[in-house]
This record gives C-alpha cells, structure tokens and sequence, in this order.
C-alpha cells in the first residue's frame, strides 16, 4: 500500500498525520500552566514555483500558483530520540506530514531537495523510531514533482512538548524542495493502511487526543517585514492571542458536503470591493482628496483559507478587471504588471458572511523583472466558477483562528508588524469552541456545496 499525496486548492494544500496508536506526551512546563503550543515562523523564498493538484469531489484539477518570490512560511520541529532538528512548511490545506531522509538521493540539488536548508533525519540514529512495514511514501504534485520513501512514527518536539508515536514520511528520492506539514482535517490525509489498526489524523487532532491541547483548534498569524525573511509570524495550537488583531473576532461556518467529511479550511466569501483614497481615478469614478468605494463582484463562493500558497486565486471575471484596471498591462504570458506607486492609493475589501476585511492591493503585488518601480499583480485566475484561494498574500492581512472541532473559522483585522514585534502576548484557551468571537452578520447564509453559486462582477463593469 502507498501513501500519495495530491495538493488542493480549493484553494490548496500540503502535509502531515499521526497514526492511532497511542501518543503520549512530555511537557517541559507543569501542564496546569498551559494547555496550547506556540511556535514561532518565518518566512522563506523557495528556489523553484510548485504546481499542485488540486481535489474537488472526484475531479483533479491542476493550477499554476506563482509569484516572483514564491515565499512561503516554515515552523521548526526536533524529530526523533536524538531531536533532529527539521524545518517544515506549514499547511493549513493538508494533513499530511514528511520530513527528508538522511538517505536522501536529491540533497545535493537545491531545487529538488534541499537538505542543508531545511534539515534532513537519520533514522537509524532515533532509538525510538519505528518503520511501519507495508506502508510506503509516496508523494505526487500535479507538475510532477513529489517524493518517495518509506513511513514510521517516532517523537516529535514542538516548543519543549513531546508527542510520541507522530507518524510521517520518510524520503530517499524527493523533488519537493522543503518537508511539509499539514494541520487541516483528517480526510485531507493520503496515508491508507492495509492493517486496521492504523488511521491518519492531523496533526492539531493528535495534539487534541494527547491532552495537549483541549480540541483540535489552532490560530495563525503571518506577519510580513519589509526585505527580511525575519518575522514575527506565529501559529499556536488550542489558543488565540488578542494582540494580533484588531476589533473583534468574527465566527464564520467551514461549509462542507452533507454526509462527507470536511476536510478544506475555508469560508464563505460574497464579494470584492475596492476603497481608493486620495488624488485617484478609475472606471467611472474619481476623487481629489475624499476616499470613494466600489463595488468589483458579489454573489457567494467558497475560499480556502491556505498557508500553503504563496499568492491568492479569483474568479477570472473580478481578476482581469482588477488587473487591467489597476495595474494597467499584460505582458505576453498573461501578467499585469504596472507602477508600484499607483497602487498604494487602492485597498480591496474581501467581504465574509458581511464583514468586511481590508487588504491594500501592495500587498497582492511583487516586484516585476527585477524593476523596483514596477509590481506585477500576484493573484491567479480561477476559470472553474467554485473554485478560489486565499493565500498567504491575503493572509497576511488577516488573523485565522480555526476550530477543526466545530467545523468554524473565525477572522480579525491583522495588527501591524511594528506592534506584533513589541506587544506582549495574551492567549485566550480554545476550550470548547472560539471563545468571544462573535458570530458573523450573515452566519446562517454560508456557500453549500449543493449548489454553484459563485462571484460575478457586478452591472456595468468589464
């Protein structure tokens, strides 16, 4: 039997489980203390741009996420008796787990396994590893990427807490760049078992299961510094922290099919609109000094919410609108691109079962071709109608509390990075579901799978 992986973008997704034997736990801290995990993360740039496959129902369907960075935002982990230090890529879309092995035949090529970065694992030297025979890794991307390798369960570290009998992948022939590490739902994991007594469970349920958390809930919060991989992007399990956001916390329904599993992080969005401030002018609307907003798309769909996607993906309708009517050019491989100053003026809203999130439209650009005064537009075009992802692009401007138990996200305006660097923490325990948030003006109206409902621009706009 094998373990294969496809990636969805349903926005997207990545990797990581844990087996049903029984986990147990060591905490460097009195556990009355606490009973949530914070990890700090950062950002890198990875050498090559990663196609992923995506899943919906039945169908597969494949989509290029680039940008001209291709960041993407890492925890570190200690594995094994001897704590070998990895670095994983951090998914919400996924839960599945790999790390590369200490046999790796990839490592000395950066761009397909890259080693000396991210770490690898040496098995054989964990007194407390254990292969699982029959069960073998096998892991594929839609660009024909993927890894190889066999599969074990072994202690995993995460800030000081021990969890034991973690189960993940071990590669010996990987084109995949970093490890990967999913938290999303169970039915997002690609590990099948021919014995069963062996079961795949995300990561944040396994933390759940071993008390180390109280359910399996956890709270993202990516941050962005200017030029430096160097930021304070944090992930907690069975926690939030009040400092990374402002106003309130807003609860919104994780739709999912009647009858199936959930398994995307998501929500309902029901439009796009744009704020533009200052000396601007566009469509049919101008302002001298007063601010004017404008409606782009309305309707309602489904987004994932992915850490594991660099840039974000829209309806192709609201895409090609913002693209032309903002950044003003298409270069011949479909990229709009034009003034990095004409953008600051504008500032999308992402509107959420009725609230509003703003996110300024630098913050979906990049540098063009190496020109500094010139930012291409890092979004991708959605051609599929339901279809759609927010990424990390898009995340950054938001914190994301999830509640895997409860099937609920809930979402704040992120705070700025000069205050997350000097704001002291103030973590509110995930008990029993998100504690405070507020449900959403429109909660009981979330997108559902049964129908194919999507955003359309709206009356006037081309």
């Amino acid at each position: 039997m094998k373990f294969v992986t496809t990636f969805s973008l349903f926005c997207v997704l990545a990797i990581q489980s844990v087996s049903s034997m029984p986990i147990s736990i060591q905490n460097s801290e009195s556990e009355s203390v606490k009973k949530f995990i914070r990890l700090n993360t950062y950002k890198s740039t990875a050498s090559t741009s990663t196609k992923r496959l995506v899943r919906r129902q039945s169908e597969d369907v494949e989509q290029t996420l680039d940008n001209s960075d291709d960041e993407a935002y890492y925890i570190d982990l200690e594995v094994g008796s001897n704590k070998q230090k990895i670095t994983a890529q951090l998914d919400t879309g996924s839960s599945d787990f790999f790390v590369f092995g200490s046999n790796e035949a990839n490592c000395g090529d950066t761009s397909k396994a890259d080693c000396a970065t991210y770490g690898k694992f040496n098995s054989s030297s964990s007194t407390t590893f254990k292969k699982l025979n029959g069960v073998s890794l096998d892991v594929s991307y839609g660009s024909g990427a993927g890894a190889t390798g066999y599969v074990g369960t072994d202690n995993v570290v995460l800030d000081g807490t021990t969890v034991s009998n973690v189960t993940f992948g071990v590669t010996t022939s990987a084109d995949t760049v970093a490890p990967l590490i999913g938290v999303g739902y169970q039915a997002l994991s690609a590990m099948t078992y021919d014995d069963s007594q062996y079961h795949s469970d995300g990561f944040p349920f396994a933390l759940a299961d071993a008390g180390v958390i109280h359910i399996p809930a956890f709270s993202v919060s990516l941050m962005d510094h200017d030029d430096t991989d160097e930021v304070n992007s944090t992930v907690t399990f069975g926690a939030y922290d009040t400092t990374r956001y402002v106003g309130s916390l807003y609860k919104m329904p994780i739709p999912h099919e009647e009858g199936k599993a959930t398994y995307r992080i998501g929500t309902t969005l029901n439009g796009i609109s744009i704020a533009s401030y200052g000396n601007s002018s566009y469509g049919n609307s101008s302002s001298s000094s007063s601010t004017t907003l404008k409606w782009i798309a309305k309707g309602s769909q489904f987004v994932q919410l992915d850490t594991g996607s660099s840039v974000s993906n829209m309806p192709v309708a609201a895409y090609d609108y913002i693209g032309k009517t903002y950044f003003g050019s298409q270069d011949s491989s479909s990229t709009y691109h034009g003034s990095c100053d004409s953008l600051k003026n504008h500032t999308l809203y992402f509107n959420f079962l009725g609230m509003a999130y703003p996110v300024p439209l630098t913050t979906l650009s990049s540098t063009y071709n190496g020109d500094d005064s010139q930012c291409q537009f890092d979004a991708v075009p959605s051609y599929s109608g339901t279809m759609c992802i927010l990424g990390d692009n898009f995340l950054k401007n938001v914190y994301v509390v999830v509640d895997l138990k409860n099937n609920e996200v809930a979402l704040g305006s992120s705070v700025g990075v000069d205050y997350a660097d000097t704001a002291s923490p103030d973590f509110v325990e995930i008990v029993d579901s998100i504690p405070n948030a507020i449900n959403a003006p429109n909660f009981d109206s979330a997108w559902t799978f049964n129908n194919s409902d999507t955003l359309s621009l709206v009356d006037g706009l081309k």
